[in-house]
């Protein structure tokens, strides 16, 4: 059961990253420009 649930959050997780995330000021968009940055460096 557990393995179960934590590949459902696995496969959530996914769809969160490939959904683009509002950035609702310049600050928000420059902290998501970092963290592209530092997940492929």
């Amino acid at each position: 059961m557990s393995k179960k649930k934590e590949d459902v959050k696995a496969e959530d997780g996914d769809k969160e990253v490939e959904k683009p995330i509002v950035a609702k000021s310049l600050a928000d968009i420059q902290r998501l420009k970092l963290m592209k940055l530092m997940k492929n460096p």
